[in-house]
């Protein structure tokens, strides 16, 4: 068994929230600006490179940001950029063969070949970085709510292994394009925190308030008014449990010190009573330092 194959094969534990994070509405908002922005910026990268440039969005899913890196190759190239005010470093990955090929236009070349898996030189990057911006600009286009997110660059990364943007279980927002320029298709990735879109993303796609059921209309009880000579009378007020039940043996051998143990949902199951007439049903607690009975409703037992 070779090295790959046992890394392969080890056990990872799986992170329920991938997937689940984005609701259906945002999820299928998100879908939809992205196709537009696949399209407008087809366009745009063509005029803009004067070669035909094709941009399709492949996917949008949420994963781990341990996953996301544990998914790209090797040796790629990370644009790292911040959507200022908003917090976050996010990432757009795109494959060095494009990179070069893209740069090789820029410089006056043809553009017709896809280029080699290596890094960038300085001179490429720095070049490059000006496709990244048309990028970014274009993205931005495409999301003008507020707060109106402003791409700015930070950085650069070839190697994702070493790349420490975000914590391991954070959850990331990744957009997959796949793109078609000189002689090949290849994927170029966008990927945001889940923190930092999430208040664009209340402001696209605001969470659905359920329909709130009509309660019939009950007739109101007529009104009584009250009897000042009641106003000083005292009553007896108690809670209590019931549910508890002991055997005979159990109750003799009770004795000073003895621990009862009830069951957690008993706390919620008081009985509060009002000169020895059960009207209300609690639920205890504390208030204020001291035990309390919060009342939840009317006495409904038989």
């Amino acid at each position: 068994m070779d090295a790959h194959a046992a890394t392969t094969s080890e056990t990872q534990p799986f992170d329920f929230r991938q997937g689940g994070i984005l609701s259906e509405r945002q999820a299928r908002v998100l879908r939809q600006r992205h196709e537009e922005l696949a399209r407008a910026l087809g366009d745009r990268l063509t005029l803009w490179l004067r070669s035909d440039f094709g941009l399709r969005l492949a996917r949008v899913e949420a994963v781990s940001y341990a996953s996301f890196i544990a998914g790209l190759p090797a040796t790629t190239h990370l644009t790292l950029f911040k959507l200022e005010p908003l917090r976050g470093v996010c990432l757009l990955e795109t494959p060095p063969p494009l990179a070069t090929a893209v740069v090789e236009r820029l410089l006056g070349g043809p553009g017709e070949r896809l280029g080699e898996t290596r890094e960038l030189t300085e001179v490429e990057i720095a070049l490059f970085d000006q496709w990244a911006q048309v990028f970014l600009e274009e993205w931005q286009r495409h999301f003008p709510e507020p707060p109106a997110p402003k791409p700015h660059l930070l950085g650069h990364e070839s190697a994702p292994r070493f790349l420490q943007s975000a914590p391991p279980d954070t959850m990331m927002v990744e957009v997959i394009f796949e793109a078609a320029f000189a002689d090949g298709k290849v994927p170029v990735q966008l990927a945001f925190p889940y923190p930092t879109l999430e208040p664009l993303l209340r402001q696209i796609a605001p969470a659905e308030e359920p329909a709130a059921a009509t309660a019939p209309a009950s007739p109101s009880a007529p009104s009584v008014p009250w009897n000042n000579v009641l106003d000083d009378m005292k009553l007896s007020v108690s809670a209590h449990w019931t549910g508890l039940e002991m055997t005979a043996r159990e109750l003799a051998a009770l004795k000073v010190g003895d621990v009862i143990q009830l069951a957690p949902q008993i706390a919620a199951q008081v009985r509060v009573r009002l000169a020895g007439r059960a009207k209300f049903s609690g639920r205890l607690g504390t208030c204020g330092g001291q035990w309390a009975v919060e009342l939840t409703g009317p006495d409904t037992t038989k």
